[in-house]
């Protein structure tokens, strides 16, 4: 059970990755309208404890406790993405077919229907975002 304003605890935490040790016996107790860095060296086990409260990686032992219904916004360092990524606005309009729908102003990338008045170089660098 919880004190009433913690967040996330975790005791006795460790976790290992393809056979190594990356945390061990980690006590922690994140409170509620507390701000936390964490600081350490390249390799040292910051990203891999990150994700172990948020249960995107198993501990190896030890136990976590999230407050119920917690919900954490978390941007990874790395994103596992689509090699097609980034794409265009052209190239993301083809994957529904809506070029033949649609316009792009080549010097904005803005994207104009056929029914929108047509834009001339000239309009365009004059016109707000």
């Amino acid at each position: 059970m919880l004190a009433l304003n913690v967040l996330i605890e975790a005791k006795d935490l460790s976790v290992s990755l393809g056979g190594r040790a990356v945390l061990e016996a980690v006590d922690l107790s994140l409170k509620a309208g507390r701000i936390v860095t964490l600081v350490g060296l390249n390799g040292s086990g910051k990203s891999t404890l990150v994700r172990a409260l948020l249960g995107l990686v198993a501990p190896t032992c030890g136990t976590i406790c999230r407050k119920e219904n917690l919900r954490v916004g978390y941007s990874p360092q790395h994103l596992n993405r689509e090699k097609t990524l980034p794409i265009t606005a052209r190239g993301f309009l083809a994957l529904s077919g809506v070029t033949n729908k649609a316009r792009i102003c080549p010097t904005s990338g803005r994207v104009f229907s056929t029914s929108s008045a047509r834009l001339s170089r000239s309009d365009s660098s004059t016109s707000s975002a």
